[in-house]
């Protein structure tokens, strides 16, 4: 596998951009595109496609940088056309839910369900602060929390027959440890 991730944030829009993005991977002799398809770096975190899990949470339908349009569908067809495959890549557990500026901007769908939290021993919610801002995570011991990233790669899977895979990036504390 010789794959890029390619951020939520972070990637061309329109089908143009797209467009050349694949076909310079796909000269450059990569295989795999992992395409962020949760943009959890906001207080309002949800999904790049529309998504009734999300909505049903309390969330967004779809990240709202992202309405009107499917990028995860623009990516699919595109990167296909080039040969290359495309994985849905969603960063939800532990950590990456949001980022926000101070310890009180807890995401969305955590102030809907404050029990999906990591928490702390004393029980108060966890966040981990860095030189981008406070993060936020669901618990994935909390059978609630696991379950709604279950229905997410379900819906997903279901929704986008022709998507290659889901990776299901956890991430280390290390990392935030600047």
């Amino acid at each position: 596998t010789r794959g890029v991730w390619v951020p939520a944030g972070y990637s061309p829009s329109d089908s143009a951009g797209v467009d050349t993005l694949m076909k310079n991977l796909s000269s450059a002799h990569f295989n795999v595109v992992y395409l962020g398809v949760w943009d959890g770096h906001s207080r309002e975190a949800g999904t790049i496609y529309p998504s009734t899990v999300v909505k049903d949470a309390g969330g967004p339908l779809q990240y709202p940088a992202f309405v009107g349009r499917n990028p995860l569908r623009l990516y699919i067809d595109i990167a296909h056309r080039y040969g290359l495959e495309v994985f849905a890549w969603f960063e939800l557990m532990p950590f990456d839910v949001s980022v926000g500026r101070f310890p009180t901007d807890v995401p969305m769908l955590l102030k809907a369900h404050p029990n999906w939290s990591m928490r702390q021993r004393d029980t108060t919610i966890d966040y981990h602060h860095n030189v981008f801002g406070y993060y936020f995570g669901m618990d994935p011991g909390v059978p609630a929390a696991s379950n709604f990233v279950v229905r997410l790669y379900t819906e997903i899977a279901k929704d986008y027959p022709n998507l290659d895979g889901i990776e299901t990036d956890i991430e280390d504390d290390t990392l935030f440890s600047y």
